[in-house]
């Protein structure tokens, strides 16, 4: 697989350096149809490409191409060359045209290269699989499976679907003109009269330390404890 995406990566490489210099020399469009119509007499010149699936190579012509279109609209700059450690996958984008892609359980079949051990994370349609990207990490191989699947049913219509605002007057307004006020925990607590626990009172300092201050220091964690628990119970009930 690194011999596949070694291979990969040089082709896009040449073919970037073509249209580079044909648009500089004279002033035309190198475009992906003209590059892939020439990839037959490119692989007689050049007869180690001919260890790569020819989909790959069309495929790794194609992104050079995505690359320059995104660049036309102003989507991205300009497509650079591609180093080892920014080219790192490879594509099959039409697996099922062979056979025995999955043929073998635990395994799968990338052409020109043979059975590869895989270890798939969930189930998946093997009959219905669109394209396979084989991408290289640090610490091994990551095959992504791209499946066509039925699309799937809405749980509920628009006619009962409900939007919810979230607002400062009110808790939330809902798109059916139903208003939930706002529970004011912290208002309705702070009216209340307070009857301070034993636990959560204020630890009295020492002598030795309220010496030369106004007022003795407070601790802040009893505090936001005492508060915490004096509006608990109206939490409860909302």
């Amino acid at each position: 697989m690194i011999r596949t995406l070694i291979m990969c990566r040089k082709l896009y490489n040449r073919a970037k350096e073509q249209r580079d210099t044909v648009y500089h020399q004279e002033g035309r469009t190198v475009t992906y149809a003209m590059q892939q119509n020439e990839l037959p007499a490119f692989k007689k010149e050049f007869p180690e490409y001919k260890e790569v699936h020819s989909q790959v190579l069309q495929d790794c012509l194609r992104r050079l191409d995505d690359a320059y279109q995104r660049f036309f609209r102003g989507e991205a700059g300009f497509p650079h060359y591609k180093s080892a450690d920014r080219y790192l996958s490879f594509t099959y984008p039409q697996p099922g045209a062979v056979d025995k892609t999955f043929a073998r359980d635990g395994y799968v079949y990338l052409s020109k290269i043979g059975f590869v051990r895989m270890r798939a994370h969930r189930p998946f349609d093997r009959a219905n699989v669109t394209q396979i990207n084989v991408k290289r990490h640090s610490d091994g191989w990551i095959a992504g499976i791209g499946v066509n699947i039925e699309a799937a049913e809405a749980s509920q219509t628009a006619e009962t679907a409900v939007g919810i605002d979230v607002g400062l007057r009110t808790f939330a307004a809902l798109s059916d003109e139903t208003k939930v006020d706002n529970p004011r925990h912290l208002r309705r607590a702070e009216k209340m009269p307070w009857v301070v626990p034993e636990s959560a009172r204020f630890p009295q300092p020492a002598e030795s330390q309220t010496e030369g201050r106004e007022h003795p220091p407070e601790s802040g964690a009893s505090a936001e404890r005492f508060l915490a628990q004096a509006i608990a119970p109206h939490r409860s009930e909302t």
